[in-house]
């Protein structure tokens, strides 16, 4: 992964070095805890989170533009078939 980070072609600096290793212990930490990050072009800052909603495993799907977690979509259908979670699944908090 970190090959993907700093690019397999350009010169590599100590403070890139750094930066690489502290993303890609970011990035081992959401792994850890089951999530996903998958947005490599960091445009928009995706995170797949695994869940359960209606007796169906699923995935709960947030971007960094959004104030809170009110997605998600089947393993299935992807980061395409979003839907919105039922609202007796979300709290005000």
């Amino acid at each position: 992964m970190l090959s993907l980070i700093r690019g397999e072609n350009r010169e590599s600096t100590p403070e890139i070095e750094q930066l690489g290793d502290r993303l890609n212990a970011y990035f081992a930490e959401l792994e850890e805890l089951g999530c996903y990050y998958k947005d490599w072009n960091f445009s928009s800052g995706l995170v797949d989170f695994p869940a359960i909603i209606d007796d169906r495993e699923v995935l709960l799907c947030w971007r960094s533009d959004e104030e809170r977690l009110e997605y998600y979509h089947t393993i299935e259908a992807g980061y395409a078939g979003r839907k919105r979670i039922p609202g007796e699944y979300l709290t005000d908090t």
